[in-house]
């Protein structure tokens, strides 16, 4: 009987461990130090992390991508050197890497709606404005030949719709876009685009910098575009996401 009240007390400390309490009232901060103050946070508010490293197109290292300050806006920079990372799910965190990695996608219940401590981020979609200008970087040793597929239809004007005053764009399925005199169309161009982008390069000019009778810059809607390359045998893709 002795012994069986042994075992079931250990069994107990080893299911339920008790939880650390800071001794004489002092507070635990927010790397689990007590009376630390948060001196292990970095700039970043990762403990015990590097800093800010990430580099935006113009090379000031920030901590988020969204912290890039885009000089001018009418530009927008995409390093298609992600493309060799074996995933494209990152952090900032360097205690959460591994597992940041293991979620292969950017959406639902995915790799962006994981617990904030872990700072996963995506890598593999670019958010662009409408008819901004994007030019190519390629900052690896190896030269990235790049297509694109899957195209997305999008409502654009006609002479009639001028005429009428009506603002094609906010249509967004074919029926209602050509009841109210405007053309369901996809952007032809892009559905056929392929370039190759030299290794090391910066600012390589991307194509659509003028407007035509159909279309004013291959992203003068809003929509999601998809280009791609083949790396070791393996398609790796990436996404351009284009809102107003």
């Amino acid at each position: 009987m002795k012994y069986l009240i042994i075992l079931l007390i250990l069994t107990i400390s080893c299911d339920e461990p008790e939880t650390f309490i800071c001794p004489n009232g002092v507070e635990m901060d927010d790397c689990g130090v007590c009376g630390g103050n948060n001196i292990d946070l970095d700039e970043c508010g990762v403990c015990s992390g590097t800093g800010p490293n990430h580099e935006c197109p113009t090379g000031e290292l920030v901590c988020n991508p969204s912290d890039c300050n885009i000089q001018n806006p009418d530009e927008w920079f995409i390093d298609l050197n992600f493309l060799f990372e074996d995933n494209f799910c990152k952090s900032y965190n360097p205690l959460y890497l591994n597992t940041c990695s293991n979620y292969g996608g950017e959406d639902e219940f995915t790799c962006n709606i994981q617990p904030e401590s872990y700072g996963c981020y995506w890598i593999g979609t670019h958010n662009i404005s409408t008819n901004t200008i994007l030019y190519w970087h390629n900052s690896s040793n190896q030269d990235i030949s790049i297509y694109t597929s899957n195209t997305d239809y999008y409502c654009s004007f006609t002479s009639e719709s001028l005429v009428n005053n009506v603002d094609c764009s906010v249509y967004y399925d074919e029926t209602t876009c050509v009841n109210e005199s405007c053309e369901w169309i996809y952007n032809v161009a892009w559905d056929t685009y392929s370039e190759t982008i030299p290794s090391n390069t910066s600012g390589y000019d991307f194509f659509f910098r003028q407007c035509d009778a159909n279309n004013c810059g291959a992203f003068s809607y809003p929509t999601t575009e998809e280009f791609c390359t083949i790396i070791d045998g393996e398609e790796k893709c990436g996404k351009i996401r284009v809102t107003n």
